[in-house]
């Protein structure tokens, strides 16, 4: 956050409103309520076959799940290559395919 007594710019737009990203506490309440209505319904086993019971239901259901996912996915990868028996263009020396591999993959670079 920023300074104390200076103007946040994120509460510019809502004088006297809740700071950008807290905890909205009616939200939180009627998020609580929702989950225990959810039980008292039947919880997941009634939600599976309220889903399967048609086509339309099950589009709502796929509707509904999109918004409650993670908007973005944080992920590391970690593999190696097997290059045996690879073609280089003709090239086999380690410095002359290591040039080559680097030439190649800058075509699939971002700039």
């Amino acid at each position: 956050m920023g300074k104390p007594g200076k103007a946040n710019p994120a509460n510019l737009k809502r004088p006297g409103g809740r700071p950008k990203g807290s905890t909205n506490k009616y939200g939180k309440t009627v998020r609580d309520q929702f989950l225990l209505a959810f039980e008292e319904l039947g919880g997941l086993k009634a939600l599976v076959k309220w889903a399967r019971s048609s086509l339309v239901r099950r589009l709502e259901f796929y509707k509904l799940l999109v918004h409650i996912l993670p908007k973005t996915v944080e992920a590391s990868v970690e593999h190696t290559w097997n290059i045996e028996g690879l073609d280089f263009g003709g090239h086999s020396e380690p410095e002359e395919v290591s040039k080559f591999c680097q030439s190649y993959s800058s075509r699939f670079s971002e700039n």
